[in-house]
């Protein structure tokens, strides 16, 4: 819902008798007090005030600045005028000899952010004017919220349920049901956005599928609620998504109340998915339905961009010595918000690598190379973030001496952490129980393993894992062991196997499950030698010396 910016710079042959560019609206005041507005296109929108209106109004082709200023009274002379022009033009408001750009499909915001625009939702999005209005009574809010904090209560009174339904394998049905429900809530959500912006009297212009930091989802364009007059009419557009989700949620968890036992699992956790994603939606540090509500509160146009740039510079006078600016002097939590807002990505690709690790590493070298290319986007973003600090540095005039000192000394800290902070090294796999023995089953292979190294057998869930008991690694040969999918995926009630080696291991007692996870214990590396053993050594690359350890080498 944010505007953007999409400057250009016309030929100043178009300036002299400038007129509008033929994709660009002039939206009038839509009560009194409130802004005119140009809008360019279906995503960029820039607020002008009555003068600049004024201007716009009459910048048919034929009039010079000269002729402009005469028309538009004393206030204006033709250097004024050519001012405005000019700014307009940075903007691409001025027609300079081109065609509109064509709509693109395909909209790509950013390495985190990729858009398809499958549809443009104005006649569908009509025809549910009725039901936004119905969804908005106060009566039909407060039974929402009841069904929410009703849903909240049966998760917390099926709190074990909950812990088991997390941390056991569901069958796959249930992940096909869990899947598909969340594809539809959060399809839901968008129609809602886009539908209270319409009833508001909104125009939405796309919807479509989106990969957001590595994630499909749904989106819709509400950029054109920039035009509602009130804040909070921006603000209830903002929410509109997170509020039916939530209520969705609800349901679901109330459903698992009375649910069977083999339904009750799959509705917990499609419920406690769709409560947690409704929270991570409300954080007002990426540019989700929180954000958009914090901003448009605020009445502030990129509030996340001019943040960063607030902590940008901080940072930049702090350690570097440059000038201090700022863009948003108005607001005291400028810089700490900004700081967030920079950190937010790292802190989403960090928790994708620890939530996904333990299944995908146990895949082999696809998993591997998932898991590389979610860490080299979080790499990528650092360096990026690195380098326009520096240039905010350089242009505010740091010292070269001061900046080159902390920019060694920081990577050279960097470092020197790498080789000194001790990682513990694990092995993700499974066991599998065959022929009255437990055996760990890698997908490339446990020879490498040595005998004595500790094994932790475990039930997997979709977020959460439980041990189950202790093993130790024999030093037997490995031995061919039909191993269902369950062993690496936490998919329960799979029935094909495939025959992979197994080395036999040594436990007191079996356990209670024929087949679940192995986490194999490796002692420990410096920081450095465990991101190649993790992320580089499933892929075939050798580039850290394995961690030796009397307890796991004899």
């Amino acid at each position: 819902m944010s505007p953007r910016s999409t400057g250009g710079v016309a030929d100043p042959v178009h300036l002299d008798r400038p007129r509008l560019a033929e994709d660009v609206v002039l939206h009038p005041p839509a009560e009194q007090d409130a802004p005119w507005i140009l809008q360019k296109g279906t995503h960029q929108y820039i607020r002008i005030g009555e003068d600049l209106a004024a201007l716009s109004r009459a910048l048919d082709g034929a009039a010079d600045h000269a002729s402009l200023a005469g028309a538009l009274g004393p206030r204006w002379t033709p250097a004024l005028v050519g001012q405005a022009v000019g700014q307009l033009a940075d903007k691409g408001m001025i027609a300079d000899g081109r065609p509109p750009a064509r709509r693109r499909r395909v909209r790509v915001l950013g390495p985190h952010r990729i858009q398809l625009t499958l549809l443009h939702p104005e006649r569908l999005l009509a025809v549910l004017r009725p039901v936004a209005a119905v969804a908005g009574h106060r009566l039909s809010l407060g039974a929402g919220a009841l069904v929410v904090l009703a849903g909240l209560v049966a998760l917390v009174t099926l709190r074990s349920d909950v812990s088991l339904a997390m941390g056991s394998p569901l069958p796959l049905v249930g992940y096909l049901a869990v899947g598909v429900g969340f594809l539809l809530t959060t399809c839901v959500h968008e129609l809602a956005h886009g539908a209270v912006l319409t009833a508001l009297g909104g125009r939405p212009t796309r919807m479509g599928v989106m990969l957001f930091y590595f994630t499909p989802a749904f989106f819709c364009d509400v950029t054109d609620g920039w035009r509602l007059p009130r804040r909070h009419q921006r603000v209830v557009v903002a929410l509109a998504g997170i509020a039916v989700q939530l209520v969705v949620g609800g349901l679901a968890a109330l459903a698992a109340v009375v649910a069977p036992l083999e339904a009750r699992q799959t509705l917990l956790v499609f419920a406690v998915l769709t409560y947690v994603a409704c929270v991570m939606n409300l954080l007002p540090f990426i540019k989700l339905d929180g954000y958009l509500a914090l901003m448009s509160a605020l009445d502030v146009p990129h509030l996340r961009e001019k943040a960063m740039a607030d902590a940008r510079s901080w940072l930049a006078s702090t350690f570097l010595g440059a000038r201090r600016e700022r863009s948003l002097p108005q607001l005291s939590w400028a810089v700490p918000f900004g700081l967030g807002c920079m950190g937010m990505p790292v802190y989403i690709v960090g928790t994708l690598l620890l939530v996904l690790s333990d299944m995908l590493l146990g895949l082999g070298i696809v998993g591997a190379t998932a898991l590389l290319l979610v860490a080299g986007g979080g790499v990528a973003y650092v360096v990026v973030g690195l380098v326009r600090l520096g240039r905010q540095a350089r242009r505010c005039g740091a010292p070269v001496g001061r900046t080159a000192a902390v920019s060694i000394g920081t990577a050279a800290a960097v470092v020197v952490a790498g080789a000194v902070v001790q990682v513990p090294v694990t092995v993700n796999g499974g066991y599998v129980v065959h022929d009255g023995a437990a055996h760990l089953v890698l997908m490339n292979g446990a020879d490498d393993v040595g005998a004595g190294a500790d094994v932790a057998l475990v039930r997997r869930g979709l977020l959460t894992s439980h041990t189950l008991t202790s093993a130790e690694l024999t030093a037997e040969g490995a031995r061919p062991v039909p191993t269902p999918f369950e062993a690496f995926l936490p998919v329960a009630g799979t029935d094909v196997s495939v025959p992979l080696p197994g080395r036999p291991l040594s436990v007191a007692e079996l356990p209670p499950e024929r087949v679940g996870g192995a986490v194999v214990d490796l002692g420990m590396l410096p920081l450095w030698g465990w991101l190649a053993h993790t992320y580089l050594e499933p892929m075939g690359l050798e580039l850290a010396a394995p961690p030796h350890d009397e307890e796991t080498s004899r």
